[in-house]
């Protein structure tokens, strides 16, 4: 069971944050509760950029009258992750981390001055487990650029006892908004003398492998587009929005998302609910909670097929984020593991370069 919760960690490990952080690194804390309606760390969902103690983080507009993805310019959290087996316990099988970052943007041939006023976003999730003979290392990033094509470019490469590589790239092309989607496979009885294996007996030949688990011997294939609706989202970037929708009122509408798995379109509902505090491996922290629901694409409504998103938690996923800064800080849901689900819980540990407004009290 707990080997089969071990291989779900890499989706499950799928967004929010960086590894290696460094335990012990905090940031600068501050007391007090905060501002209303717009907390002290966070952008206005329906307005400018407001951080008066610290550097303004990378605002990116939806359209108008929707919550914006807002990018920190410089933060690392650290994750702890662990499944509950009743009366077995809730022992930890991972860490996940963030990186998040924003950085000048370079337009090619553009002149230079212009160039410079030009940012981009990025967010990069890092995942890490083992247990008995299974390893995982899960990287995902997504780019958000300041072009039409590819305005967004979300990447995942796992490596470990299994190895896999997708790319996603979401944006404008020829006035359609598109997504272009490639994935890689092993390679099929390629030429390359690099790909063959001794045989079994001093007399055989030596000959190509064949679906081995090597990462240097996949291959991509094809990439595949469709017309997706516009404004459609990798999950890293929504999980960005449900960030920033932390500044809006208490009892609002939730805030609605189409995200993509591969070429399909997901109904996603953001939903701001109660404040709560919790106490993790970092502290303890006043909590707003944002629930995410999914509707599947109208194919899938009658395979009975459940969203996975952050983390690979299928169905409903409630996180918890920081009510003055909006720094995520608990995530929950449940993770298949063959024939059952397992609660899953990923606990922030530790932190760097988060808001000032940002820390246990």
């Amino acid at each position: 069971m707990k080997l089969t919760a071990m291989q779900n960690l890499a989706p499950l490990l799928a967004v929010l944050m960086l590894f290696p952080g460094h335990a012990g690194e905090g940031a600068e804390q501050a007391s007090g509760s905060p501002a209303a309606p717009v907390a002290p760390g966070l952008p206005d969902p329906l307005g400018p950029a407001t951080a008066p103690d610290g550097p303004v983080p990378l605002v990116i507009s939806r359209g108008e009258g929707r919550v914006p993805l807002v990018i920190p310019r410089d933060e690392k959290l650290v994750f702890s992750v662990s499944v509950d087996l009743g009366v077995l316990g809730s022992p930890k099988i991972g860490e996940v981390a963030i990186l998040s970052k924003v950085d000048p943007f370079h337009v090619f041939g553009g002149p230079e001055s212009e160039a410079q006023e030009l940012e981009r976003g990025s967010v990069t999730a890092i995942a890490v487990g083992q247990y008995a003979f299974y390893e995982v290392r899960e990287e995902l990033s997504t780019q958000i650029m300041p072009q039409d094509w590819p305005h967004f470019i979300y990447r995942k490469n796992q490596t470990g006892t299994e190895n896999r590589r997708r790319e996603l790239k979401v944006g404008l092309k020829d006035d359609v908004y598109t997504a272009s989607f490639r994935s890689d496979t092993h390679c099929d009885e390629c030429k390359s003398k690099k790909h063959f294996v001794s045989g079994t007996w001093p007399w055989q030949e030596p000959r190509h492998c064949k679906d081995c688990k090597r990462g240097e011997h996949r291959i991509w294939r094809d990439p595949k587009s469709a017309e997706v609706t516009p404004g459609s989202l990798d999950m890293l970037s929504a999980t960005m929005v449900a960030r920033a929708l932390v500044a809006k009122p208490e009892g609002t509408a939730p805030e609605q998302l189409h995200v993509l798995s591969k070429l399909e379109v997901w109904d996603v509902s953001l939903t701001r609910g109660e404040r709560k505090r919790q106490t993790v491996k970092a502290g303890k922290f006043s909590t707003v909670l944002i629930s995410l629901e999914a509707v599947p694409p109208p194919e899938e409504e009658e395979d009975g097929k459940q969203f996975s998103g952050l983390f690979g938690i299928h169905g409903s996923i409630s996180m918890w984020f920081d009510e003055a800064t909006g720094v995520p800080v608990l995530i929950e849901g449940s993770v298949p593991a063959g024939p059952i689900s397992l609660d899953v819980r990923i606990e922030l540990q530790s932190y760097s370069g988060a808001p000032a407004g940002f820390g246990s009290r």
